[in-house]
């Protein structure tokens, strides 16, 4: 059971990769369910992250905005070491780990459908939005993707406003979480969360990550991602419920 949870929480995080954003939502509250244990969960998605991160980076070298990325990164190694002391608190806490999980998943599903209502607002020929936004939106990332790997909602909403396609949008995202992601692993393994039993996971989803990455390039040729958006939507707010109020 653990490894199929993991082989799904992995294909949806190399579909997310791909700009299937809304699957990102899901993964760790899923494993989180299957695990009942919150650090692990969160310990064992990192590495598979990095694999996504790597198969998005060479799907879509060189589309990237590197304004963008540079704008963001800073701001995202702030929010990092700012939520280091929560780390160790709520790796102390199981049950309160759990119904953050949960409930940052229920905010964030309110985020993205904000997100997709904007999406339809927005003119098609509207100024980016300006850098000091950025800067903020990559602090308020790094401490969610931190803590859950959640950031990714928080980092939308501001890629959405820089009128990027759906490939370069993807490519920004992928030097933005490259490098955020690396930045995360050393806090990862001196709280705990990352050990050899959840590495020896982590490498077994990679593939699956990879595979998603893959796939998930191919449908964004051909589908719009909308199609799948309610049904994560509905699916994390499902696990995000069962999470918060039963961890």
């Amino acid at each position: 059971m653990l490894f199929v949870a993991i082989a799904v929480s992995a294909l949806l995080i190399g579909l997310a990769k791909a700009g299937f954003a809304g699957f990102a939502l899901l993964n760790v509250p899923v494993l989180t369910m299957v695990t009942d244990h919150p650090d692990f969960a969160v310990g064992v998605t990192l590495p598979m992250l990095l694999a996504g991160d790597v198969a998005t980076g060479w799907r879509y070298y060189g589309l990237w905005d590197k304004r963008i990325v540079l704008t963001m990164v800073p701001g995202t190694f702030i929010g990092v070491l700012v939520s280091m002391p929560l780390m160790h608190y709520l790796g102390e806490n199981k049950e309160i780990f759990t119904r953050s999980i949960g409930i940052l998943a229920l905010a964030f599903t309110g985020f993205q459908l904000f997100l997709e209502s904007r999406r339809r607002e927005l003119p098609e020929n509207r100024p980016p939005a300006p850098v000091w936004q950025g800067v903020v939106a990559g602090v308020f990332t790094g401490i969610c993707s931190n803590i859950a790997h959640q950031g990714g909602v928080v980092s939308n909403l501001w890629l959405l406003s820089q009128n990027q396609s759906k490939e370069c949008f993807a490519a920004t995202a992928f030097g933005v979480y490259f490098l955020l992601n690396s930045f995360k692993v050393w806090p990862y393994i001196n709280a705990g969360w990352i050990s050899p039993n959840s590495f020896y996971w982590s490498l077994a989803g990679m593939p699956f990550a990879v595979a998603g990455v893959l796939v998930g390039a191919k449908l964004l040729k051909k589908m719009d991602p909308k199609v799948f958006a309610p049904m994560i939507l509905w699916m994390t707010i499902a696990a995000g419920l069962k999470l918060a109020l039963w961890p």
